[in-house]
Formats: structure tokens, sequence, C-alpha cells
């Protein structure tokens, strides 16, 4: 490979801080092929030969230039950012939507900005920067939100100036693509579930939260409308492991203990187990132990949590839909898909 100093020596007209077109003719290449080089995509880099991409990365290397994203951006009216905007991180189900946004993201050639937000004013805010320029979309969970606070945050969509894609339990499109999950169904199912198997004294462990939880409120209505259920305890813990094992020692040490704990996480549902068992109780026999999120760890625990869930996880498909109309919005219309939840039952309820 030769020195830098003589590569520059071919170009005697170059200016001091080198350009594109330089990296171009020093490799021997088109502008194009470097412009598809720095971006780093995969489905680009795959169509050039190893040579081209090592006699790119070379004229990169000896020139030391420096990719101007900046001037990109302007350029082609696009930061190449994506918003992800959740209500919390470190449960499995907000984990694995950045997980797969972040994939798709890097394969689109798309950094993705993580953000966790709760209120409708922080909604607000998040919204009202990404249309000033933040990134070119959002995808957000929108778990809890009513059908009235979703219409105050987009309206029809039509005021929306990016693209989005929304996580709700049962939103239409409108304007903007919505990814439909039920949560609630599953968490009936679960009670069901408990009911049939005697279960009748329920703790219901949910996330720390300052909104509504519309899940929580099913569980106050499905108990008030039975005549043999009892809701010993709601505590809002789930989202702390280290919150959720206080909850479980208080209520093992109860004179009369709940038979059954659903928890709105299974990472913290696998800490109520492990608790339950040091204070001598026997999870499912003593009491029934039923999860949230459906994650690894939930099978691999002993007994084998029982948990709601999807039983794929995935939204790889949603989010290079959101690509697609961040890159050609007026050809894609906004589009609904469906992440069912269910039961899955195994050991530990």
């Amino acid at each position: 490979m030769p020195q830098r100093d003589e590569l520059i020596d071919r170009l005697p007209d170059a200016p001091r801080a080198p350009t594109m077109a330089d990296v171009a003719r020093l490799a021997g290449v088109s502008t194009a092929t470097v412009s598809h080089y720095l971006s780093g995509r995969p489905d680009l880099l795959a169509r050039m030969g190893s040579d081209v991409r090592e006699r790119v990365r070379s004229a990169v290397d000896a020139l030391g230039y420096v990719n101007n994203k900046t001037a990109r951006h302007l350029r082609i009216q696009r930061t190449e950012r994506i918003c992800v905007l959740l209500p919390q991180l470190g449960i499995p189900y907000a984990d694995r939507i950045a997980k797969d946004v972040d994939d798709v993201a890097r394969s689109r050639g798309y950094s993705a900005i993580i953000v966790t937000a709760q209120s409708l004013e922080e909604w607000r805010r998040v919204i009202a920067e990404v249309e000033g320029g933040l990134a070119d979309g959002i995808i957000g969970d929108a778990d809890g939100f009513t059908e009235e606070e979703l219409a105050d945050l987009f309206g029809d969509g039509s005021r929306l100036g990016k693209a989005h894609l929304v996580l709700h339990a049962n939103a239409d499109p409108k304007g903007f693509s919505v990814i439909n999950y039920d949560r609630r169904s599953a968490l009936r199912l679960a009670l069901e579930h408990l009911g049939s198997s005697g279960r009748r004294r329920i703790a219901y462990l949910e996330n720390i939260t300052n909104r509504a939880n519309p899940r929580a409120q099913m569980v106050r209505d499905y108990v008030a409308q039975s005549s043999d259920m009892q809701l010993v305890a709601m505590v809002q813990c789930a989202s702390s492991r280290a919150r959720a094992a206080e909850v479980a020692r208080d209520l093992a040490g109860r004179p009369t203990r709940p038979d059954a704990i659903l928890v709105e996480s299974d990472f913290s549902a696998v800490t109520v187990i492990e608790e339950l068992q040091r204070a001598g109780i026997d999870v499912p026999r003593d009491i029934a132990v039923i999860g949230c999120g459906n994650a690894e760890e939930g099978y691999y625990a002993n007994p084998r949590l029982t948990t709601i869930g999807p039983t794929a996880i995935s939204l790889a498909e949603p989010a290079a839909h959101l690509f697609d109309r961040i890159q050609n919005k007026a050809a894609v219309p906004p589009s609904r898909f469906v992440l069912p939840w269910t039961l899955i039952v195994r050991d530990s309820g």
C-alpha cells in the first residue's frame, strides 16, 4: 500500500481537505460507489466486490477523509435517524422493540435514537422535536393512551410531516401506521386460567408508571365481577426487580397469602419465584406465578414461567414499512400490523 504522501502527490490540484471526489479518483471508482461504501449499508456493500471495497477503504485512510454527514443530510433532506419512543427500558418487550428497530435501521444506513416518555406532555415534546428535525420518523409504544389522547397527539395524521408508527392495543391507522396487540385479552386468559385452576386470592404487580394502567384496571374489573376471586394486593413494582423482590417477601410473610401472583414483567416474575422459594413456598403448589412478555429467561426459570406474550416477537416487517414510508411517503400508505398476544402455560402457574 503506497504511503499517504505518495497518494496525495497524485492529486496535485486536490484541496487541503479531501473531498469524496478525491477519494473516488484515488480509488478509481465513481463518487456513488464511495457514497455507498461510506453509508455502511450491508445491501449496498454487498454489491461491491471485495477489491473495490478495499480500494475505497485504502483511499479514505490515505487521504484522511472524514465523511461530512451534516452536508449529506442537508443535501438529501433527511437526518438518517429514527426515534424509538418507549415508556421505559429494562423490560423484555421494550428492549426487543429497540433491538428490532435498531437492526432494521442499521440495514437501511440509519441510526436509532432511543427515548423514554410516558406522559402526553413528554410525547408532545418528542414529536415536536422529531418534526423539527431530530429524526426522520418515530416508532412509539403508546401503551395506555386512550383513543382521544392519540387523536390529541396525532390528529388524523395529516398535520404530521414525518412518518410515524404507533404500537397500541386497538388504534386504527389514521395518517400513521399502527401495530395492534391486545395484552388485555391475553391477561384475561391468564385470569380465566387461574380461576379454572382454583386460584382465588390474586396479587397483581404492575409496572411503575405515572399513567393510568388499562391492564391493572381490567384486573380490578374482572375480579370485582367474579363471585369467588379476591384482589388481595396491587402494587407498582414490576419494572424494578429489587422492588418486586421486596413485595414478594411481604406477600410471603402475610398470614393470608395470595395463591396467585400476576407480574407485568417476566424478569420480575422470575425474581418473585426465587424469593418465594427462599421463603419455603412451593411454586406453583402454594402460589402460582404468571409473568408478562414471553422473555427467554422465563423459559429457563425453575419452574418454567407461565406467561402472557407474543409467541414470536419481531418488529422487522413493520419497521421496514416505516423506513419505506420515510423514503417514499407519498407512495406507501399507512398500514396496520397485528402482533397477537396469548397465554403460554408452562409450570409456574
